[in-house]
């Protein structure tokens, strides 16, 4: 639609996903050549959730991101989503699902959540700074990453039992989209 502001995508073995504003998703089962389109409803029937990312688990199936602070999940086909709260009042800016399957959620006041069982239940791994991380990833089940406001970046080494701070990106760098691809290397882009 003219109004659609597309936020991701993601591709699964079965499907391609586009997520977007007012809950909208996109879904090909052919590569592109067609699309259905589906609205998802917000928590209640004229309200729409404002999607912001989408990614693909090991295990094939799709979890998407709103900011209304859920977690949608569909299986490999991307055409049914049941959403799961998620229990924090920080604002909800990115997610990552690991190589183990673990779901990781980023965002303000330093937020970092994750679940192992799709959104049951979710351990708590904040740092508690006045900042607001807008970019998580694992490269690895071991190696992971988070970026944030004012240059800041943390690291694991143990699939996100603790995180540690690395060295600070210069001139409080706001960075909005990150790849790493070792432990010592990757690229981040940001404003300004």
């Amino acid at each position: 639609a003219r109004y659609d502001h597309y936020q991701a995508a993601a591709k699964s073995d079965d499907a391609v996903v586009v997520i977007g504003n007012r809950g909208v998703i996109l879904v090909s089962q052919d590569q592109g050549e067609s699309w259905t389109r589906q609205n998802l409803t917000g928590s209640n029937a004229i309200s729409f959730p404002t999607l912001v990312d989408v990614d693909v688990c090991p295990d094939n199936h799709f979890v998407a991101l709103d900011t209304e602070r859920k977690l949608w999940i569909s299986d490999s086909t991307g055409k049914d989503w049941v959403a799961k709260n998620i229990p924090t009042e920080e604002e909800v800016v990115d997610l990552d699902c690991d190589p183990a399957g673990n779901i990781w959620v980023v965002g303000s006041f330093t937020l970092i959540m994750s679940t192992g069982d799709k959104g049951e239940s979710w351990n708590d791994l904040s740092i508690a700074e006045d900042a607001t991380f807008s970019r998580v990833q694992f490269i690895d089940r071991t190696h992971g990453f988070v970026t944030g406001e004012f240059g800041s970046i943390y690291t694991t080494n143990d699939g996100g039992e603790s995180w540690a701070p690395a060295n600070q990106m210069p001139n409080d760098f706001y960075p909005m989209a990150s790849l790493f691809v070792s432990p010592e290397k990757g690229w981040v882009g940001g404003l300004q």
